[in-house]
């Protein structure tokens, strides 16, 4: 277990949450349990990915055809995580049949799968995988995320679900859902459509200030962002994702469309 997934987990067990929040943090608890397990029993990718001019050109460097999956731990991961929904969640239980692996491609490319539930698991099936694939590219030379500054994750493509306004000048930082990974990107573009107008972009700050819900009118995108220079202490971008489940419903609620997470679809 390396320190980030050591401090994730800690993070869960210990933040201080609101009792309307308790419920949605022991899901992901356990969720984030699961995906240790998995990521445990995953070997080291044999093999280099150089960053070269397609991914100077914006193509993330883990194209689905690069993905390592291990069939049998997916599966143990998927069923373990499926029992977990259909258990706090009865009405969202899917079928145990269901060809999950032939549907690796799809949601990995769009990001999303028709059926909402199959998608939340088949997201939080996958990091694991997703996050060890990161890890590893991240420790080849070369590979510079500071220079990406692209609305989708420089590794695997999923669009961001969470950002981050960093000291000293505010600059800020995109988190992937999926993989976990973060690059910066600028505070006056929509990471979604690449709108770039004053008058179509907006944000709503909470009563302390740190925190931000940006939103677009062009697409109806929204981003959640922590503002750490307002934040006494500092929680890790993930787990302040899952804190922040109120922002994204309400934002939901006013018509705003949820596009990199899948935390507004769980907490209603």
């Amino acid at each position: 277990m390396t320190e980030h997934h050591d401090t994730f987990l800690e993070e869960l067990r210990t933040c201080d949450c609101d009792p309307e929040q308790a419920e949605l943090v022991g899901f992901h608890i356990a969720v984030r349990q699961i995906q240790l397990d998995t990521w445990h029993q995953l070997p080291p990718r044999p093999e280099t990915i150089e960053p070269g001019q397609e991914f100077s050109n914006g193509v993330p460097l883990l194209p689905v055809d690069r993905l390592r999956i291990e069939p049998t731990l997916l599966g143990q991961a998927f069923d373990r995580i499926a029992s977990l929904v259909a258990e706090r969640r009865p009405q969202w239980a899917i079928s145990t049949d269901i060809p999950y692996l032939a549907l690796v491609g799809e949601w990995y490319r769009q990001g999303v799968l028709p059926d909402r539930t199959l998608s939340l698991i088949m997201q939080m099936a996958l990091r694991p995988f997703l996050e060890r694939e990161a890890q590893d590219i991240l420790h080849v030379p070369g590979v510079d995320l500071n220079q990406w500054w692209r609305g989708w994750c420089p590794l695997c493509g999923g669009v961001p679900s969470f950002s981050a306004l960093t000291p000293p000048g505010g600059e800020r930082s995109l988190l992937c859902p999926r993989c976990l990974a973060q690059w910066p990107f600028s505070r006056v573009v929509c990471p979604f459509c690449g709108e770039d107008a004053a008058s179509q972009l907006g944000y709503y700050p909470s009563a302390d200030n740190a925190y931000r819900l940006y939103v677009c009118e062009s697409c109806k995108g929204y981003i959640k962002a922590v503002d750490y220079r307002e934040l006494a202490r500092k929680i890790s971008m993930p787990v302040l994702d899952i804190l922040t489940a109120d922002m994204d419903m309400a934002a939901v609620g006013q018509g705003y469309r949820e596009r990199g997470g899948q935390i507004a679809y769980w907490a209603r």
